[in-house]
């Protein structure tokens, strides 16, 4: 039950958004956040995936604030980028909750979260690959 609500407030919270993702974040103040030289660096490693996924398993990926902090803390992304992080957990949260965790959920996860929101992750942090260290 308590699981249930903290989904439907988190679905609530990301709701409220525009459902293209402009409002999602501060992208127009900084839509550059994930393709600086010190946002690459951690990016582009192959365990910066390993801490994202930490960071956005379970109850922390509810409440985008203690989220962007996990990453931050875990992985040394600087603020802006990791909130970009965050609003892509919320969106594959968001539109994609029966694909990614579902039964068989890595090819149907991968394929919506591209396409519902991989734009959205670009409009804030200006970078076209979110997991671009990750092997494919």
């Amino acid at each position: 039950m308590v699981r249930f609500t903290l989904l439907a407030l988190l679905f609530a919270w990301v709701g409220a958004c525009n459902r293209s993702g402009e409002g999602a974040s501060t992208a127009d103040d900084r839509p550059d956040a994930c393709t600086t030289e010190a946002a690459r660096q951690i990016t582009t490693q192959p365990t910066f995936k390993d801490a994202y996924t930490y960071c956005t398993t379970g109850s922390r990926a509810v409440g985008a604030p203690a989220t962007i902090a996990c990453i931050e803390r875990r992985s040394g992304l600087p603020e802006a980028c990791a909130e970009c992080y965050s609003w892509y957990k919320a969106c594959v949260l968001q539109h994609c909750f029966n694909a990614c965790y579902g039964t068989l959920p890595e090819p149907r996860c991968l394929l919506c979260s591209r396409n519902f929101c991989q734009g959205v992750f670009f409009r804030c942090g200006g970078a076209s690959e979110v997991f671009p260290g990750s092997p494919r």
